[in-house]
């Protein structure tokens, strides 16, 4: 179900959780700490607060350019992607790496997409 954690457990020892999150560690030192995974959710983007927090620099309109930058990227609309990803760099003064990423993978291919482009890369 939806509500089932899964646990990793590498320590017998009592635990302590931290905070809010999902890690609970063993109270000696040098011990693995448990870790406690809930089924994934897209909830995870607007609920975890890591994730919430690695986002707080961008706007919506920032999100929003680079999800139609993505899009396009992944329809293979690689014009589109070059100048959606930039103007992300200008929202965020060269500072966002997913889009400087993409610009390098697009690079590589010297922007031309791929013959039989899947709408991804093989890692």
């Amino acid at each position: 179900s939806s509500q089932q954690r899964k646990t990793l457990t590498n320590s017998a020892q009592p635990k302590t959780k931290k905070s809010s999150s999902s890690i609970i560690r063993s109270r000696m030192m040098g011990e693995a700490p448990d870790i406690i995974l809930d089924d994934f959710s897209v909830k995870v983007w607007e609920t975890d607060e890591d994730m919430v927090s690695l986002r707080m620099h961008l706007g919506e309109e920032c999100r929003a350019v680079w999800s139609h930058g993505m899009d396009a990227f992944i329809a293979g609309d690689w014009s589109t992607a070059v100048v959606k990803f930039n103007e992300v760099l200008e929202i965020t003064n060269g500072m966002d790496g997913p889009s400087k990423h993409i610009l390098g993978v697009m690079e590589d291919f010297q922007f031309t997409i791929p013959e039989n482009w899947p709408g991804y890369r093989i890692l």
